[in-house]
């Protein structure tokens, strides 16, 4: 079998917030997985209602930008996330924690396996572009997205986000304060 390595290394937190946010089991199969955005330098995941950004420019050492679904469970301890292409379309990731590739209790590496998903992710510029800033009186949010907003931060170790408003019928942007990646939640609002 003739691997290729097609990335050095990735943050592995990213991922994983990354995932917290793709949708399972959509009709619009694009967002059952995270993306790859090699021009930007950043990874994504959208469920239709949520889109999570995470920037690195470790994702730029892609060979192209790519909508992937990952199967399998990436390691809490995992820091780097290393991917190997298997051929077109399929590889796997091995993770490493501080100091050393994270084994499982049988001493084999941690793996998960990914595969490409075709399709055309939504535009994530449009989303997150900066917006004018609006006053709102109020908004309604689904609380389930702001658990999902709690999950992500501690999956980033962060404690704190901004939040921008620009409308009550327009995206609220948290801004997850990390000291590394510039990340932002994106939730769309309810109607009240």
């Amino acid at each position: 079998m003739n691997t290729k390595t097609i990335s050095t290394k990735v943050p592995a937190m990213l991922l994983k917030a990354a995932i917290l946010s793709q949708a399972s089991r959509d009709v619009r199969y694009y967002l059952n997985g995270i993306y790859i955005d090699k021009e930007n330098g950043r990874v994504c995941g959208a469920n239709g209602h949520t889109l999570f950004v995470g920037s690195s420019e470790m994702f730029s050492n892609f060979d192209e930008s790519m909508i992937i679904r990952i199967s399998g469970t990436i390691p809490a301890r995992a820091v780097t996330a290393h991917f190997v292409k298997i051929r077109e379309g399929c590889g796997y990731i091995h993770f490493t924690g501080n100091k050393s590739a994270i084994e499982t209790s049988n001493g084999a590496h941690a793996r998960c396996f990914y595969d490409v998903i075709e399709g055309k992710f939504p535009d994530v510029d449009k989303l997150i572009k900066e917006k004018e800033l609006v006053a709102v009186e109020q908004i309604g949010v689904n609380p389930e997205y702001l658990d999902m907003l709690n999950k992500i931060s501690k999956c980033l170790g962060s404690k704190g986000s901004m939040i921008r408003f620009r409308g009550n019928h327009e995206s609220i942007d948290f801004k997850i304060m990390h000291t590394d990646y510039d990340c932002h939640y994106i939730v769309m609002p309810m109607r009240l």
